[in-house]
């Protein structure tokens, strides 16, 4: 894994673990709202692109494949983090053709592509 991957990596789970602490202590997401602040595209795209660096998540419906340069995982996954975050899926699709930090994260054919090296 380059350097990016393994820096992205640690930010967010770094970030993953200042959100546990905060949801181990919230009774609502209405609260986890007021607390964090709202639920964005990118929030959850980036959360998507840890579950497939990962190799596992909640969102994800098939397991991560390695393919040439590239994670895969079934699109799928844009339906089930758009039902867990009340983010509309085809916001998510539209955030996907955006630019993106390394690694970016496209949808094609009913699959989610994780662009990564080596």
């Amino acid at each position: 894994m380059n350097t990016a991957l393994v820096q992205l990596k640690l930010r967010e789970r770094q970030l993953q673990d200042e959100l546990e602490l905060v949801w181990a202590s919230m009774d609502s997401l209405l609260e986890a709202h007021k607390v964090c602040g709202p639920i964005t595209p990118t929030l959850v795209i980036n959360t998507l692109k840890l579950m497939m660096l990962e190799g596992h998540g909640d969102w994800l419906v098939t397991p991560v494949e390695r393919a040439a340069d590239a994670l895969v995982t079934s699109a799928e996954a844009l339906k089930v983090a758009s039902r867990e975050t009340g983010i509309c899926q085809h916001l998510l699709r539209g955030w996907l053709s955006r630019a993106q930090r390394h690694p970016a994260l496209a949808c094609r054919d009913g699959k989610l592509i994780l662009r990564v090296e080596g």
